[in-house]
């Protein structure tokens, strides 16, 4: 049996976090990241600070295993993995979902916790989303109950096999699926 963890004690918690991949980086300043896609990366986070590989190997982890530990701490605040806790607030033409104790957008940053969010929505909406990337730590994401296209946002991603493909790669339909600020 797994029990829900309070949403306070994420600062004790490795979480996923969404991370614009950039090839600038200096090294020395380059955080531990898992190649999500061509332009999304994970990272993962303590605190809401990113980690280093040496940070997380103080801690007797590699990327990958932070990684999955970052994804059961998700499942773990938001209810327990056969049980997640989602909150809607519905709007004229979309809703916004909210995720017990964690920020939306890290679920899109593992893809079991990805692969979770995709299929609640595709079941409500009745078609595949596309996912608007405005910004990467918003505390809800904004899913849209029309097929018709938002143009207003830059970076759009959709679920391919639990990893966010940006969409002009893979996926041509007018759905929309936002992540708001």
């Amino acid at each position: 049996m797994t029990t829900a963890l309070s949403p306070s004690s994420t600062t004790h918690l490795l979480i996923p976090a969404l991370q614009w991949r950039r090839e600038d980086t200096p090294r020395a300043r380059r955080v531990a990241a898992v190649a999500l896609s061509t332009e999304l990366n994970a990272v993962i986070t303590l605190a809401s600070v990113a980690q280093s590989a040496t940070e997380l190997g103080c801690m007797g982890l590699s990327i990958r295993q932070a990684w999955e530990e970052s994804a059961d701490n998700l499942l773990a605040l938001a209810g327990s993995p056969d049980n997640v806790e989602l909150r809607v607030r519905p709007g004229p033409d979309s809703y916004h979902l909210f995720v017990r104790g964690t920020r939306a957008t890290s679920w899109l940053a593992h893809p079991r916790t990805f692969h979770f969010l995709h299929r609640t929505v595709r079941s409500r909406v009745g078609f595949d989303p596309v996912f608007h990337l405005p910004a990467l730590d918003s505390e809800y994401v904004e899913v849209s109950t029309t097929r018709r296209t938002r143009e207003t946002f830059t970076h759009s991603a959709v679920y391919r096999n639990g990893f966010p493909v940006p969409a002009h790669l893979g996926h041509t339909r007018s759905n929309a699926f936002l992540l708001a600020a």
